[in-house]
C-alpha cells in the first residue's frame, strides 16, 4: 500500500467536525477535547476510550486553503492515524490535485453577474482579491475570507469559455452550487470538457449531487440512500462524456433503481410474495403492461396505479434488451452514443420521480 501524504491536502473544513464525530461514535471512543490549536491556524481533536492511551490529532489550517495533518504526538499515535485517515479518505480522488475546468457559452456579462452573485450577496465569504483584463481575457482572483483558498475565474471574450482553476475547496464549491442553478440541466452534459487530452475529466461529485437533486425536486428527499448513491455514480460518468464503444451500462443504475421503486410500492401494498417474481403482478396488453385485476384493490390508487403500470413497461422493454444477448450477440441491442444514454436516463428519471413523489 502506498503511504499517504497528509500534508497539504484538498480537506473540506466544513466536514472535520462531523467525519470526527462519526469517528467517535463508530468505533466506541470519547471525545476528550475538540478546539483550536496552540499556537497556531488550525484545530487539535483529543480522544480516547477506557484501557487504552489517549490519541490526539492535530489539523493545521494553510494560508492557500490547505491542511496538513498531524497524528505523530501524543501516546498512541496509531489511533491518532485512524482518525487522519478517516479525514483523507472524505477527498475524492479528484480532488487531490488542482483543477482546469473549462465551461463554454459563458459571455462576459454571465460571468461578471456570476462573480457579483458569489461576491456581494449577504454574508458572502468569497471576495475578488483582484481583477485583471488584457487581451480579451477578464481574470478574477477570488478568495474564501473564512478559510483562504483562492480560485482563479478567467472569461475568454474570444471563445465565450469560462475556466476555473484551483483547488476544488470552499470557493470552487460554492461557484459550482451557483453554477448549477443558473445554467440549464439539460447543458451539464456538455459544459464538461477534458483538462488534458491523456486525463480522464474532472467532474465534482458535489456538482452532480446538486445536479439531481434540482432533477427531482421535494422527491429526491424520499429516494433511499442506495437509490441515490447509484443514480449519483452513473451521473457523474455521464457528465464526463467519455467516448465509449457502448453506453448501456451508463443506463444499468437508472433501471436498477427503478426496479427498486417500483417493488417498494408494490410491498408497501403488501404485494410481494403473491407471485414467484414482481413482473408477475402485471399483464401485457397491447405492447402495455398493466396491474393484474385481482391486485387493483390492494393499490387502491388509480393514480400510482397508472405509474406502476408505465414504470414497469418501460422497466420492461429496456432491461431485456439491454441486460440479455441474443443467440448471435451480433444482433443484440447496443446503445451507440451518450445522448441516447442521456434520453432513456431522463425517461427513467420520470418514472422514478412520479413513484416516489
Amino acid at each position: 500500500m502506498t503511504e499517504r501524504d497528509y500534508k497539504n491536502i484538498n480537506l473540506k473544513r466544513c466536514i472535520i467536525e462531523e467525519t470526527t464525530h462519526c469517528f467517535i461514535r463508530d468505533n466506541g471512543l470519547k471525545l476528550r477535547s475538540y478546539g483550536d490549536k496552540p499556537g497556531s491556524s488550525g484545530l487539535r481533536v483529543v480522544f480516547g476510550k477506557a484501557g487504552i492511551e489517549d490519541a490526539t490529532l492535530d489539523i493545521f489550517f494553510t494560508n492557500v486553503g490547505a491542511s496538513t495533518l498531524t497524528y505523530k504526538v501524543g501516546k498512541n499515535q496509531a489511533l491518532g492515524q485512524q482518525l487522519a485517515d478517516a479525514l483523507y479518505e472524505t477527498i475524492h480522488p479528484d480532488e487531490f490535485v488542482t483543477m482546469n475546468l473549462g465551461i463554454k457559452g459563458v459571455d462576459l456579462d454571465d460571468a461578471e453577474a456570476l462573480i457579483k452573485e458569489l461576491t456581494e450577496s449577504a454574508n458572502a465569504d468569497i471576495e475578488v482579491a483582484s481583477r485583471t483584463s488584457a487581451d480579451r481575457k477578464h481574470i478574477w482572483k477570488l478568495k474564501s475570507k473564512k478559510n483562504l483558498d483562492e480560485l482563479t475565474v478567467t472569461q475568454h471574450e474570444n471563445t465565450h469559455k469560462l475556466q476555473i482553476q484551483g483547488r476544488p475547496l470552499s470557493c470552487y464549491q460554492q461557484l459550482s452550487y451557483l453554477l448549477t442553478e443558473l445554467l440549464e440541466i439539460n447543458a451539464l452534459e456538455c459544459i464538461l470538457f477534458k483538462k488534458e487530452e491523456n486525463r480522464s475529466e474532472f467532474v465534482c461529485a458535489e456538482v452532480a449531487e446538486s445536479v439531481l437533486k434540482e432533477r427531482f425536486g421535494d422527491c429526491y428527499a424520499n429516494l433511499p440512500q442506495t437509490s441515490r448513491r447509484l443514480l449519483l455514480a452513473s451521473l457523474c460518468v455521464r457528465l464526463a462524456s467519455p467516448a465509449l464503444p457502448d453506453y448501456c451500462m451508463l443506463v444499468y443504475p437508472e433501471l436498477r433503481t427503478l426496479e427498486g421503486a417500483i417493488k417498494q410500492k408494490l410491498a408497501e401494498k403488501n404485494l410481494s410474495n403473491q407471485e414467484e417474481s414482481f413482473g408477475g403482478f402485471f399483464t401485457k396488453t397491447n405492447g402495455q403492461f398493466y396491474l393484474k385485476q385481482q391486485y387493483h384493490a390492494d393499490v387502491g390508487d388509480a393514480k400510482l396505479q397508472g405509474h406502476l403500470d408505465n414504470a414497469y413497461t418501460f422497466f420492461n422493454k429496456q432491461r431485456h434488451g439491454l441486460f440479455h444477448m441474443e443467440e448471435m450477440p451480433s444482433v443484440s441491442r447496443m446503445i451507440s452514443n451518450i445522448t441516447q444514454a442521456v434520453s432513456l436516463c431522463d425517461e427513467a428519471y420520470d418514472h422514478i420521480k412520479n413513484l416516489y413523489s
